[in-house]
């Protein structure tokens, strides 16, 4: 998706993993980065996200910045810097579920989760026509030469990339999950 829902997601997805594995996180005495759930959380992001991520800024990179600004003629750091930044929103993400999951408030890391949830759904939501059009800011600044998402190879990109980010989320939330409930 474009940097804005990114972001938001992997803050999301970073909690859910502290979620799914908190009676771990709970009763280990090391620190939440020095985990194999955190290390797990990594990873994750690098394998999986990072590339799903890097693919969409390098190839679309006006419009995974929602033409917010012409990305294209920036130099070479804004890709890296974006990667860099949803790394930086999963190890957030991970570390306030740590803490919420130790000190035994949930309330607060599921109140940060919706909150994300409902990010998504007002960026989606009021960005759709952004959304829907592919192209450069220069295209979208002057109304013309944009195309529709399902006339390009970025629909078939997300969803496939979608689904492997979807997958991989959903199997490591329930590793953990059971893991939690076995020990």
């Amino acid at each position: 998706m474009t940097v804005p829902i990114d972001l938001l997601l992997s803050v999301l997805f970073g909690g859910a993993v502290a979620l799914a594995s908190r009676g771990q996180l709970k009763v280990s005495s090391r620190p939440w980065y020095a985990s194999r759930y955190f290390v797990a959380t990594l990873a994750f992001h690098a394998l999986v996200v990072l590339p799903a991520a890097a693919y969409r800024y390098v190839f679309h990179t006006d419009w995974a910045f929602m033409y917010f600004f012409d990305g294209s003629s920036l130099d070479g750091a804004l890709v890296p810097a974006g990667l860099l930044l949803l790394l930086a929103a999963s190890v957030g993400g991970f570390a306030i579920g740590t803490s919420c999951a130790r000190t035994d408030r949930l309330w607060l890391l599921l109140t940060v989760m919706a909150a994300c949830m409902g990010g998504i759904a007002l960026v989606a939501t009021l960005g759709a026509r952004r959304l829907l059009s592919v192209g450069s800011t220069t295209e979208w600044d002057g109304g013309f030469g944009l195309s529709p998402i399902t006339s390009t190879d970025l629909l078939p990109a997300i969803v496939v990339m979608g689904l492997c980010v979807l997958a991989g989320w959903i199997s490591l939330l329930a590793f953990f999950a059971h893991e939690g409930e076995t020990s």
